[in-house]
């Protein structure tokens, strides 16, 4: 509950944020007048884990590879927005989710939100979130997904601007950087516009694999 409270003050954002459940509340809990721990409640959010989606689906059929394919991509924009969105103050680098596995995504199918739970562990110093990720994806799904998330975390537009490992390129970005090797984000600078013809040739490669 301390670690909760202490990063609600860091990041205010956090409680409001409408895809990640985090606690907003926490209820202490007694037993004969004595504190026996506390109860923490969170923004319900819609959807199931990733990892319990994964299950479901049939990795030889190519209608639900294709799906996957795109919810890697959903998974890695997700990604790079949180990256963007929660800086530590003091130092200038994307604070880590710190335990961004399938278990802690949730995928909603009705609607292909993607959420996070499992927050308590954010830290700048955290794991990197990508190669954690991408070590569990590419153990259920293999190297192709994990191409497919990598890709899209990387090409994500940040406000405009260009960004790449240690350096801002635009003098309004913050100076703060991507974990990894270097990483280009589209921006309008090298007239990158966002093109929907991207993944549609994303799904066409990806119902060639198999």
């Amino acid at each position: 509950a301390e670690r909760c409270e202490a990063l609600a003050g860091k990041f205010p954002a956090l409680l409001q944020d409408a895809r990640l459940g985090f606690p907003s509340a926490v209820v202490p809990l007694h037993k004969a007048c004595e504190h026996v721990g506390d109860l923490l409640i969170s923004r319900a959010l819609p959807g199931d884990t990733l990892s319990a989606y994964m299950k479901r689906l049939n990795k030889c059929d190519k209608r639900d590879q294709l799906k996957f394919g795109r919810i890697c991509r959903e998974v890695g924009v997700f990604l790079a927005g949180f990256h963007s969105r929660y800086v530590d103050p003091s130092t200038g680098r994307p604070v880590q989710h710190g335990r961004f596995h399938p278990g802690n995504v949730l995928y909603d199918p009705a609607t292909g939100s993607i959420g996070a739970v499992g927050l308590s562990h954010m830290d700048a110093s955290a794991p990197c979130d990508v190669d954690v990720f991408a070590r569990a994806l590419r153990k259920w799904a293999g190297d192709r997904f994990v191409s497919e998330f990598n890709r899209a975390y990387s090409r994500v537009e940040v406000g405009s601007c260009l960004i790449a490992k240690e350096r801002a390129i635009v003098a309004r970005a913050p100076s703060w950087w991507l974990c990894g090797s270097d990483i280009e984000l589209p921006s309008e600078l090298d007239g990158g516009d966002s093109d929907s013809s991207d993944s549609e040739a994303d799904d066409e490669d990806a119902a060639k694999m198999q």
